[in-house]
């Protein structure tokens, strides 16, 4: 029951199935004069997600990159607690906005992973949560959009790619619907349920974008229907009729 439990939750929280996906890192510098952090993020990219990507090109096509973001602050400045600060987690979704509105033309293929750079002066931030405890890990999930990592930045000499795929490589594989873990490896069983998904869906949508086209033709008497509509029409149907009988 707690495995159904974590899978429909995993679910969830993952993002609308897809042909394709484009993973973009970006980094977030709210104040470049007080932060000049090197990272080697594009490098760090290309080790941790091209491993991992590679065992889903079945499922879909994804394309990776990297980029800054500068001057997008925090929404609210964050409550001090003894020697630390916290942001609660009712005021995330404000943090999702500013950050949205720099990254440009967006599509809902785009999977996000921000790494926002923390203020020295707010480090060590985290996150409290509804029930008044902190977050071992300052980061968090955005259903539809992706994941964001706050980055302490304090006594940090550079921004370690190895420390941030740590956190955002399993929130990466929660986002696909995988369980949450930062090995880059895919168990057997998880990538059958993850391409089983996949496949339900897209039948799904072939079934109803198949239902919208009859009741287009039957609503237009004389209607004329190309020959390529056919073809594609007919390789629909006996897509779906091979889909219905795998075992």
């Amino acid at each position: 029951k707690q495995w159904y439990q974590r899978r429909v939750r995993g679910v969830m929280n993952a993002m609308a199935v897809s042909t394709s996906y484009n993973i973009l890192v970006t980094v977030v510098n709210p104040d470049p004069a007080t932060i000049s952090l090197p990272h080697d993020l594009a490098e760090a990219s290309q080790q941790y997600l091209a491993t991992f990507l590679k065992q889903l090109a079945t499922i879909a096509t994804f394309t990776y990159q990297t980029q800054v973001v500068r001057y997008v602050t925090l929404p609210h400045r964050p409550a001090q607690n003894g020697d630390s600060f916290y942001i609660s987690e009712s005021s995330l979704p404000h943090l999702i906005t500013p950050i949205e509105s720099k990254l440009g033309t967006s599509t809902s293929n785009d999977i996000n992973l921000i790494v926002y750079l923390v203020e020295p002066q707010f480090s060590p931030l985290t996150i409290r949560k509804h029930d008044g405890s902190f977050q071992s890990l300052a980061t968090f999930l955005s259903p539809q959009f992706g994941a964001v990592l706050l980055f302490n930045t304090k006594e940090k000499p550079s921004v370690d790619g190895r420390e941030v795929f740590s956190v955002l490589l399993p929130q990466l594989k929660q986002l696909l619907g995988l369980r949450a873990s930062n090995n880059s490896r895919i168990d057997a069983r998880e990538l059958f349920l993850l391409k089983s998904r996949t496949a339900l869906t897209h039948v799904f949508r072939s079934v109803d974008t198949l239902n919208s086209l009859i009741s287009l033709v039957d609503s237009i008497p004389n209607m004329v229907i190309g020959d390529h509509i056919a073809d594609q029409v007919s390789l629909s149907i006996i897509g779906i009729e091979r889909a219905c009988t795998l075992r």
